[in-house]
């Protein structure tokens, strides 16, 4: 990627926050279309990231790109002020990735950030607040939810809509047409089929999924836990 875009003009590399904030961006519109294009480019766009800006040795991400101009000392920045830091937003991507996808390796990432910036978020919890919301995300119990069923169907559009009106930060949401469409972004969802070829409904915590059920309203109960 590139930095800027102004006359006609496309100058300078692209820095770690443009790569952050873009896929952050990303998976912000996959949950609010269900369209997964969108998480799909979140994944290519992280693992892009990764390979430019992530310090192998050490672990965090440099601000500047490997195929930029060599820094004589890389910059890594982990302190939030009026805008979340590159790593912070990274660090959150990953949690949301890790949950959404269930490929240990977003969390395995995640959690080389936790040790090396330990002493700065110790030292100052509030200096990175996006990062520590990673760590709830991970740490708190929550649901990964998966949804097949046709986009016109009334209960899948009845579904979404009651749970985009909850606060449910720890639970996510995969939905699809056919299982199938899941396979290269969240394997362990293309292993559920729909049943009886109505909307369909798995609920799952740390990827171990309850029995499928056609019951929406069911479903959407046990979600909020109510009983």
């Amino acid at each position: 990627m590139m930095a800027r875009y102004r006359d006609g003009e496309t100058k300078h590399l692209a820095y770690l926050d443009d790569y952050a904030f873009l896929s952050w961006a990303y998976l912000e519109l996959y949950e609010t279309s269900s369209d997964l294009r969108y998480l799909q480019k979140a994944i290519n766009l992280t693992e892009e990231m990764e390979q430019l800006f992530w310090d192998s040795q050490a672990g965090g991400f440099f601000f500047s790109g490997n195929d930029g101009e060599k820094m004589i000392a890389p910059d890594k920045e982990i302190t939030e002020g009026a805008m979340p830091s590159g790593n912070s937003v990274a660090g959150f991507v990953y949690a949301k990735l890790q949950k959404l996808t269930g490929e240990t390796k977003y969390g395995d990432r995640l959690y080389e950030m936790y040790q090396l910036f330990h002493e700065d978020i110790t030292r100052m919890p509030s200096s990175a607040p996006t990062l520590l919301k990673s760590l709830l995300i991970m740490e708190y119990p929550g649901k990964e939810v998966v949804l097949l069923g046709m986009k016109n169907d009334p209960q899948r559009k009845m579904f979404l809509e009651q749970l985009q009106k909850q606060y449910l930060p720890n639970t996510v949401i995969l939905t699809a047409e056919n299982h199938l469409e899941f396979k290269g972004i969240a394997e362990f969802a293309s292993e559920y089929p729909q049943k009886d070829e109505k909307t369909t409904i798995y609920i799952c915590e740390d990827f171990m999924c309850q029995q499928p059920t056609t019951k929406v309203d069911e479903a959407i109960r046990t979600i909020l836990n109510e009983s």
